[in-house]
C-alpha cells in the first residue's frame, strides 16, 4: 500500500470503519475522564497535565473531548458529513495540542505532553484536511 492510496479521495469512505472504532474508543475514554473528574477532584493535577490546564476545570476537557469525538463518529456514518468530521477533529487536535504545550511547557510531566502531540495532533490534523479535502469536491 503507498502512501497515496491512504490520502486517496476515498479515504474516509475506506478506512471509515477503523476511524469510527479509534473515535469511539476516545469517546469512550472521554467518558470515563469525565465520570473520573466528577467524583475525583485529584484526577487533573498541574503536576501532570501542567498549570496552564488547570486553569480550566477539568469536566470541560472532558466535555469538549466528548462532543468532538462524537461529532467525528456521527459524521462518518453513512451517509458521511465531512464538514462535521472536518470540525470535529479540529476540534480534536486544537484540544490535544493545548494539552500537550500545557503538560511539556507549564510543569506537567513531560512523557504526557508527548504523547498527543505525536499521536493524536497529527493524526487529527490529517483527518480534517482529508474530511475539508472531500467537502471541497
Amino acid at each position: 500500500m503507498e502512501w497515496r492510496e491512504i490520502l486517496s479521495s476515498r479515504a474516509l469512505d475506506r478506512f471509515r470503519p477503523v476511524l469510527i472504532g479509534i473515535e469511539g474508543a476516545l469517546l469512550a475514554v472521554a467518558l470515563l475522564f469525565w465520570v473520573s473528574t466528577a467524583f475525583d477532584v485529584d484526577s487533573f493535577s498541574p503536576e501532570t497535565w501542567g498549570a496552564w490546564a488547570c486553569q480550566f476545570p477539568a469536566r470541560y476537557w472532558a466535555a469538549v473531548q466528548c462532543i468532538s469525538a462524537a461529532m467525528i463518529v456521527t459524521g462518518l456514518m453513512r451517509p458521511v458529513t465531512h464538514f462535521r468530521v472536518a470540525i470535529g477533529a479540529g476540534i480534536q487536535a486544537a484540544q490535544f495540542a493545548a494539552l500537550a504545550y500545557s503538560a511539556t511547557f507549564t510543569g506537567g510531566q513531560f512523557v504526557i505532553g508527548v504523547y498527543p502531540s505525536v499521536l493524536f495532533v497529527p493524526f487529527h490534523l490529517i483527518l480534517m484536511v482529508e474530511a475539508l479535502r472531500h467537502e471541497r469536491g
